[in-house]
């Protein structure tokens, strides 16, 4: 199963609400930057249009004042003769030059060629041309701006005004004419010409006067307004002909394919159709431009156009986008560390309290699961139902406890109370384990420095398993447990045997005295026979009684001993199949019946006296456990030779294989016990009291590096509390220097534990166990001294 990757509530609600606040951002920022970009081109359009509506105007404006000039210039005098009035025309002619800066200069002419000229560049100057008397002067009289003249120049006459095209114009409209630029013959620059024309009465026109526009005045106005929408402007005829432009240009007169890149594709759009749009200069940089059709009343067709740099509008909307990220940006922190403040402290504080006291639960620590103190109205309740669950929990599982340990004491009481010869070494094990743990515990020396039940869970656990130590008992049938002789089963079949002793000597009886009868035998040698029968009989059956109280070793003498009574024969004349029960038929089934009367000898081993296991050992089990007792290959085996000759003790090696199956049991029983966390050594404390040292031990040959040390001292309290127990049926209760010696020994051999040995002894434990438990004549002196290493 893929494994889920989780994140912290902290992390995901600050992705959450940086994720929130980014897309928020994003989006003003977006919706700003568009709306900027919008506003930025249509206030541009607005401007260019206001611009060019302002410069067609101003044009519009002058031209219309020039041609109110020229009205006025040609209807001053009705004389068809210039030099008539000539004052008249010179002087108004100069007011109307010094009051219009844009005016070049202004003029009159007739039909004849007679010129008069007043004009700005490159000085105030009066030009005169006068044709009459045939010949022609040109005379040039310059002036201040009072009208003084300063100096006069003639030339030779080379200038006919009727021959220039302002002139030609005139007469042939016979309305305002106004010129294309062109160079003007005074100055020679480039400039624009409006004339208009009189007629007198008789329907002639007599005389034409015109203005000078030089294109510098409409270029320096362009120059201005290019400044108001921050770039250039040009002003052009159908023709391609530039009329004016803001740019600087080297050479006068250009046409639209003399001006950059940006200017002549714009252009070429308007002409398509094209008003407004984007095109590229010849370095790739956008331009927008925009063109207007100068109005019709206005006298001649001219385009006004726009151009406009796109980086430019961008760059304050780009540095505006950039202001609106960077102040973004400190509003995110900012609401990055009030929200991540509001969450440690509101939020994540008391989660972190609920879930500090959650895993208190887990970890069974139910005393600090407590109210937090937390404004959110959810938070304190789920607190409060944490700590009304805590409490249930630690009463529901002081009831288990309590049940649980009812149950352990109440097997652990059946044991004892199982057999009177085993009472009470249930209950007082765990006792005297309980004495030296405790001094273990609190030592702080050697290798009782790491050793410590930290809690009293820990002491729980070693109780327990004290209590259960012997627990695989209860499957230990009764008579292997109570069997204080060797032909015990389930009574004692001591009373067979002497009961086959009295018909013996019945036998011995009835030989004498039918010896008597038949008279053959001496009476005094009869007698002795019978005395001597009788005299071996009671040794023999002293014997064997001897011998099954199992009190000392049985030697090969006693066991050939044993098997010359078993020779010894009595006849048995009635059927022992008999009275058995449906299970003695099954096993005798194969046996087959010795015909009656027939002769048994004293002492059997008989083939029924093998009992079959009911069912094999399952190997596979005790591979898993870790058994390594050699298991015997009968359940028991009932002959009565057989056990008699039993070395030492009472118990035959099966009945001891049975005994000591207890401890497989155990481990079994407690193995498949579901026990929780706390009381998970509860199965290796309990089961390892019959191991040693030095790996002889059963039920697995396990080591001392391989036992732990509270099951070494459940293991030296067992033999303890064996050997000084007073109700066992096989052996007579130890003294405490009888147990303390044996405990020496088996601590020399390596079965038990030297380090807790000693402390057994250093810390009085045996004594203050003895004064509560033993009698008061097995309490004796003994000096530990000889048992303790220097």
């Amino acid at each position: 199963m893929k494994k889920t990757k989780r994140y912290t509530f902290t992390l995901s609600i600050m992705t959450l609400i940086l994720g929130l606040a980014s897309f928020l951002s994003i989006s003003l920022i977006g919706h700003n930057y568009l709306q900027s970009s919008k506003n930025s081109y249509s206030m541009i359009q607005k401007r260019n249009i206001e611009v060019r509506k302002n410069i067609i105007e101003t044009i519009k404006v002058s031209l219309q004042k020039t041609s109110a000039h020229l009205k006025v210039l040609v209807h001053s005098q009705q004389s068809d003769d210039l030099f008539a009035s000539r004052e008249i025309f010179t002087r108004m002619m100069w007011e109307m030059l010094l009051s219009d800066e844009k005016i070049a200069s202004i003029y009159i002419a007739d039909q004849l060629g007679n010129f008069f000229q007043a004009r700005r560049t490159p000085e105030f100057a009066m030009r005169t041309i006068d044709v009459r008397g045939n010949v022609g002067v040109d005379e040039w009289a310059y002036k201040n701006t009072q009208f003084e003249t300063t100096r006069v120049e003639y030339t030779t006459l080379s200038f006919d005004p009727r021959e220039r095209t302002w002139f030609k114009k005139a007469v042939s409209h016979e309305n305002f004419y106004w010129s294309e630029p062109y160079a003007f013959a005074s100055t020679n620059e480039i400039g624009i010409t409006v004339s208009y024309p009189f007629i007198n009465k008789a329907g002639e026109k007599v005389k034409v006067a015109g203005i000078d526009f030089t294109i510098a005045s409409i270029t320096k106005l362009l120059q201005e307004q290019s400044m108001v929408i921050d770039g250039p402007i040009v002003i052009v005829n159908p023709y391609g002909d530039v009329i004016a432009s803001s740019l600087p240009m080297a050479e006068a007169n250009l046409s639209v394919q003399q001006l950059p890149q940006e200017i002549k594709a714009s252009y070429e759009q308007f002409l398509n159709g094209a008003k407004r749009g984007r095109v590229q200069s010849a370095i790739n940089e956008n331009y927008l431009f925009a063109f207007s059709e100068f109005p019709t009343d206005f006298g001649k067709k001219w385009y006004i156009g726009t151009f406009l740099e796109e980086k430019k509008v961008t760059q304050e909307i780009d540095a505006i986008m950039i202001q609106n990220i960077m102040i973004s940006l400190i509003i995110m922190v900012v609401i990055i560390v009030l929200t991540w403040f509001f969450l440690r402290h509101i939020i994540i504080a008391p989660v972190d309290l609920l879930k500090t006291m959650s895993d208190s639960v887990a970890a069974k620590q139910y005393d600090a699961v407590h109210h937090i103190t937390t404004r959110i109205k959810e938070f304190y309740a789920l607190s409060h139902s944490m700590v009304l669950m805590a409490r249930s929990i630690k009463v529901h599982e002081k009831a288990q406890e309590n049940l649980m340990e009812s149950f352990i004491k109440l097997i652990a009481s059946a044991i004892d109370d199982k057999s009177p010869y085993t009472g009470g070494h249930c209950e007082r094990v765990p006792e005297l384990a309980s004495m030296l743990a405790e001094v273990a515990n609190k030592s702080h020396e050697g290798v009782f420095k790491k050793f410590n039940f930290k809690d009293e869970n820990a002491w729980r656990e070693f109780r327990i398993a004290a209590l259960l130590h012997d627990c695989g008992k209860v499957t230990t049938p009764e008579y292997v447990v109570d069997k204080a002789t060797k032909l015990e089963s389930i009574h004692n079949r001591i009373h067979e045997i002497r009961t086959r002793f009295e018909v013996l000597l019945r036998d011995a009886h009835i030989t004498y005295l039918e010896g008597l009868l038949e008279g053959k035998e001496d009476q005094a040698l009869l007698l002795q026979k019978r005395n001597e029968a009788e005299a071996k009989l009671f040794d023999d059956f002293a014997f064997l009684a001897e011998c099954n109280i199992g009190g000392e070793f049985m030697d090969a003498q006693k066991i050939d001993h044993l098997k010359e009574i078993a020779s010894v024969t009595w006849m048995r004349h009635f059927d022992d199949r008999l009275g058995m029960s449906e299970a003695e038929n099954k096993r005798l089934a194969d046996i087959p019946l010795k015909p009656l009367p027939c002769a048994e000898t004293l002492l059997q081993d008989k083939p029924e006296h093998l009992i079959a296991r009911a069912q094999e050992v399952d190997s596979k089990i005790y591979m898993r456990l870790g058994i390594k007792m050699k298991i015997p290959k009968y359940y028991n085996n009932l002959g009565e030779l057989y056990n008699l000759s039993i070395a030492r003790g009472t118990l035959n090696d099966e009945e001891r294989y049975k005994i000591n199956e207890h401890i497989i049991m155990s481990i079994r029983m407690l193995s498949e016990l579901p026990f929780m966390d706390n009381l998970k050594h509860v199965p290796e404390y309990a089961c390892a009291h019959h191991e040693t040292m030095k790996g002889t031990g059963y039920p697995r040959g396990l080591t001392k590096e391989q036992i732990s040390l509270p099951a070494r001292i459940i293991a030296i309290a067992d033999i303890f509390e064996a050997l000084t127990a007073s109700d066992r049926p096989y052996k007579k209760a130890k003294t405490i220097s009888e147990a303390i010696k044996i405990l020496s020994m088996l601590k020399k051999d390596g079965h038990i534990d030297g380090d807790l040995f000693e402390l057994f002894l250093r810390s009085g434990v045996y004594l203050q166990y003895a004064q509560k438990y033993l009698r008061a004549e097995q309490i004796d002196d003994v000096d530990i001294t000889q048992y303790l290493s220097s």
